[in-house]
């Protein structure tokens, strides 16, 4: 099967799904773990996301914050002077890294590996990490 759609440019897209490979499931997201962004104040978007959502800062210095939210997932928090999104992660209910890390490969995917953390880019270059329930 294959999806058909429509840019904003009119321009027709067609999407294929991702064929598995030598039977391979494709990896099974449960959830977002966590959205990091890069944000311009970080007093202030601490205070933001913890008055207007309920965070709980776990973790905080001049360099970062890390917000854990009422459902469990988090916001991490990183100063720069572009605000822009870092990445965001995705549970894998069973996650096992070099797992992971190989079905990605398989799939002919570029992954970048620090310690237990999987990250590949998504089609328009966004940075996406794969992660285990509340890692």
């Amino acid at each position: 099967a294959r999806c058909s759609t429509r840019r904003a440019t009119g321009a027709r897209v067609t999407i294929h799904p991702m064929a598995n490979v030598e039977g391979t499931p494709p990896l099974p997201v449960t959830d977002v773990n966590l959205v990091a962004l890069r944000v311009s104040d970080l007093a202030a978007s601490t205070a933001f996301y913890v008055e207007m959502f309920g965070a709980v800062v776990t973790s905080a210095s001049q360099t970062a914050c890390f917000l854990e939210l009422p459902d469990g997932n988090f916001i991490a928090l990183f100063p720069t002077v572009a605000p822009h999104i870092e990445h965001f992660c995705l549970t894998l209910p069973d996650y096992d890294p070099d797992d992971a890390q190989h079905r990605l490969e398989l799939a002919g995917h570029e992954v970048i590996r620090r310690e237990d953390r999987v990250f590949l880019r998504d089609p328009d270059g966004l940075l996406v990490q794969l992660s285990g329930p509340n890692r």
